[in-house]
């Protein structure tokens, strides 16, 4: 690991730290004074001083800062949000968000899921000047794709909060273990090596491609 030089201290930074051998992505984790109140105008400020960086706070106030995937995984997000797109354009039930969208859930974390999706109603009863902020709800839908250098169960505890801040489906995508985990409140279906899988009742008629996703 090393110490990060990127000049993050104004925003209540104490120390910044890296890891430069991770094969696909690597993730740069952030120490900040708990003193500070990290504002949404400290995001905003960061993610233009370092816009190939993808900022995102915990519920315990961590600053969590993912760079850049490498080719693989940026393929598969692609896969994944144009097979999405296509089932929304023809249902036209919702709005589609991708990974540079900030959500606001209520336990205070500001997240950015690698695919999200908001019903129609909820999107309508935001005032258009809102729009351009980060929205103050949970997707009603969304999904993560790993990365070589994500934890599964980081990634299970991050399903779960969603699920408990509102979320109907949390979509768990784990490549190398070749898994789908579909997480609701009332429970989590494992599906092992999936070819298609449907994602009814929440996104109606959605039938998506894993041999593509996970190839």
């Amino acid at each position: 690991m090393l110490r990060s030089p990127l000049p993050f201290v104004r925003f209540g930074v104490k120390e910044a730290w890296y890891d430069m051998h991770r094969k696909d992505c690597f993730l740069m984790a952030l120490a900040l004074d708990r003193r500070k109140q990290y504002s949404d105008d400290d995001i905003i400020e960061l993610t233009r001083l370092y816009p190939a960086l993808r900022f995102e706070r915990s519920a315990a106030g961590e600053l969590i800062v993912a760079p850049p995937t490498g080719m693989s995984t940026g393929r598969r997000n692609s896969s994944l949000l144009v097979q999405l797109g296509e089932w929304n354009r023809r249902r036209g039930l919702g709005e589609l968000y991708d990974s540079s969208t900030g959500f606001h859930l209520p336990d205070g974390s500001l997240l950015s899921p690698d695919v999200s999706w908001v019903e129609r109603s909820r999107v309508e009863g935001i005032p258009e000047e809102e729009r351009e902020k980060f929205a103050l709800l949970c997707p009603d839908v969304v999904f993560e794709l790993s990365s070589p250098s994500d934890k599964p169960a980081a990634l299970r505890k991050k399903m779960r909060a969603y699920v408990r801040n509102g979320a109907k489906l949390a979509v768990l995508i784990l490549v190398a273990e070749r898994i789908v985990e579909r997480h609701r409140p009332t429970g989590c279906i494992v599906s092992p090596n999936p070819t298609r899988l449907e994602f009814d009742p929440e996104l109606p008629g959605c039938v998506l491609d894993f041999d593509e996703i996970l190839e």
